[in-house]
């Protein structure tokens, strides 16, 4: 782990340095800037939204999913109320 956070080459860089590379750059990001406490906030806010959001419509979207039937039991979306109580709880 101490390579990893000094930049240093482990064992799984040449799987992953490229896809990282273009990760940066597509979401115009400076691997040699720090980032600070803001920047972090918005981050962590930007994820734990899309996180919700996309858990949100997995469980509202369950009845269209394929794969639907499992065991000869047909699942079925649960209401609004329910599907935000548990996206709640489990973010």
């Amino acid at each position: 782990m101490a390579k990893v956070v000094l930049g240093q080459r482990v064992f799984l860089t040449p799987l992953f340095a490229r896809p990282e590379r273009f990760l940066l750059r597509c979401f115009h990001v400076d691997p040699q800037r720090e980032q600070d406490w803001k920047s972090y906030a918005k981050s962590l806010l930007i994820f734990s939204v899309a996180g919700w959001l996309l858990l949100y419509l997995i469980l509202r979207s369950q009845s269209i999913q394929p794969w639907n039937n499992f065991g000869g039991v047909t699942f079925h979306g649960a209401p609004w109320n329910v599907t935000f109580n548990t996206v709640c709880r489990r973010s």
